[in-house]
């Protein structure tokens, strides 16, 4: 039985790929599976797969317009008992992500567990920490994901989940796939270990698509009647525990 499925997803960016692969290679266990989707329209990209084949496993070759298709393409490849999306340009601590599949194991109803991490918007230099406070409530509602947020670099999630839920084609598909996912009754949990490194760069939505994406989140925020409110700021307690 395969154990995890991960799903690499690139499109134009070869330089970013030796990377992605040199931490697959960390992470992907006997058990597991590298499944890699994305549009490879030129050589460079091509061969930056092809010099990697001996861990790829299966190759879509897709033209989507965002990673949320390319994703969606995928599905039916998919034989993992669990999903882990991959950006070329994301980095996975092999030993955390490790942790979260073990999490997932053990607590059996949770179909989406969200973990934390570290943002570094490149071209300014700042960082910050994807943590939540304990005590918080988080994924009992739609406004829980609103207020805290919820980045796909820390996903995992059970394959089931896209039999009933996938990806829309929005510039915050991660933010709706959460909450989409608590609309459609299934368990939502955010873990408090430190599983990601999300380089922010001009070429990603925030910058790239900033406008877009507060257009969409207006929206989200008057279909929810909801208002953000000022953010507890902690010092992070990195120890695993759910909420």
């Amino acid at each position: 039985m395969t154990r995890c499925s991960f799903v690499l997803m690139t499109r134009d960016r070869a330089n970013f790929l030796p990377g992605a692969f040199a931490q697959l290679r960390e992470q992907k266990g006997k058990d597991d599976e590298v499944v890699v989707t994305g549009y490879l329209p030129d050589d460079a990209t091509y061969l930056g797969v092809k010099d990697n084949k001996a861990i790829v496993d299966k190759l879509l070759h897709v033209r989507a317009d965002s990673g949320a298709e390319a994703v969606n393409a995928a599905k039916g490849l998919l034989e993992g008992e669990y999903v882990r999306i991959v950006s070329d340009d994301d980095y996975t601590y092999a030993d955390q992500m490790e942790h979260a599949i073990q999490v997932m194991a053990r607590s059996t109803d949770i179909d989406l567990l969200v973990c934390g991490g570290v943002k570094k918007d490149v071209p300014s230099g700042k960082t910050s920490l994807v943590c939540l406070p304990k005590g918080t409530s988080y994924a009992t509602s739609p406004k829980d994901i609103l207020q805290w947020g919820a980045c796909g670099t820390g996903f995992l999630f059970r394959r089931n989940v896209l039999d009933k839920v996938q990806f829309d084609t929005s510039v915050i598909a991660d933010m709706t796939f959460a909450i989409d996912c608590i609309n459609a009754g299934l368990t939502v949990k955010f873990c408090r270990i430190k599983m990601f490194r999300h380089p922010i760069y001009q070429h990603s939505n925030i910058h790239a698509k900033r406008n877009e994406m507060e257009k969409a989140l207006r929206k989200l925020y008057i279909q929810y009647s909801f208002v953000l409110e000022p953010l507890v700021k902690n010092a992070p307690a990195w120890d695993g525990s759910l909420t």
